[in-house]
């Protein structure tokens, strides 16, 4: 996993002092499916955590719901805080094509599992055991 100055930032969103950020209201889609919105906001909320949980709340620029500030997640090359996907899902905000390509690549991997080349490490022994470890097992277990 890359070093957190490495990562790519998804958020946080444009506000007094940053006003140069991207603002959520600029980007609400409402031609992406709600099944697509879905997808993408459980692939943020599954991501890696990344640290300790966030303290207290965020109001949503939207809705002005309090959003639970949570946690800061991550996938190895992006990184967002927790209240990323409530835009996404509740709101319709689509995320850059950048992300949602990196997105769409990273769930085809998982769903194709890799193929079979990818199984080669695993089935080659990685342990070094020998197929018929019974009987070294039952000898350091008794």
């Amino acid at each position: 996993m890359k070093f957190e100055d490495e990562l790519i930032w998804i958020g946080p969103w444009a506000d007094d002092d940053h006003p140069e950020r991207p603002r959520p209201e600029d980007h609400v889609d409402p031609t992406t499916t709600d099944q697509d919105r879905s997808i993408v906001a459980c692939y943020l909320d599954n991501g890696f955590l990344v640290g300790a949980p966030l303290d207290g709340y965020a109001t949503c620029s939207l809705c002005s719901d309090d959003m639970y500030r949570g946690t800061i997640r991550t996938d190895g090359t992006y990184i967002w805080r927790s209240g990323v996907s409530h835009y996404v899902k509740e709101h319709g905000v689509r995320l850059p094509d950048q992300f949602l390509d990196h997105v769409w690549n990273m769930l085809d991997e998982i769903d194709n599992g890799g193929g079979d080349d990818n199984m080669a490490w695993w089935d080659s022994n990685p342990y070094g055991m020998s197929p018929d470890h019974s009987s070294s097992a039952s000898e350091i277990c008794s």
